[in-house]
């Protein structure tokens, strides 16, 4: 199971994180600062960020159909609780997973960023805290295996 869990983190660093911004497209790259979210951030007043997908649950690959349907519960759950969303997409090094879609929640705390990944059952996410680097974040999905 370490070896598994290994390769997942490993996956989820070589990732790159494409948001849509009002007046730009940023990129969010674990392990890397990004100056323009920090920009972006500031200017709204939020002091964090987190990207999170609904898409294939416990990175088991599901149907476009579950995943879209997912997506929209969790964008549904995002705007429930007032956070400003943009959309973006999760795009691995490896050729073997495909881009998956996912939104920037703007302000959204830490704690609160995993407790919804976990609601959809994802095992990660990649959290932004102004003039610090992005960070892959392991929620108890995946720290349970």
């Amino acid at each position: 199971m370490e070896v598994q869990l290994q390769s997942l983190v490993e996956a989820y660093n070589n990732t790159s994180y494409r948001v849509e911004l009002p007046n730009e497209v940023v990129t969010l790259r674990p392990g890397n600062h990004c100056p323009a979210l920090n920009s972006f951030l500031a200017t709204g007043g939020w002091n964090s960020a987190a990207v999170i997908t609904a898409f294939n649950p416990r990175s088991t690959v599901t149907s476009h159909e579950e995943n879209v349907a997912a997506n929209a519960s969790l964008l549904a759950a995002a705007q429930d609780r007032g956070y400003e969303v943009h959309f973006g997409a999760g795009v691995g090094d490896d050729p073997k997973w495909g881009p998956e879609e996912s939104f920037l929640l703007c302000g959204i705390a830490l704690p609160e960023a995993l407790a919804l990944a976990v609601q959809f059952e994802q095992n990660a996410i990649a959290f932004h805290a102004v003039n610090l680097k992005t960070a892959i974040e392991i929620t108890e999905i995946l720290s349970a295996r």
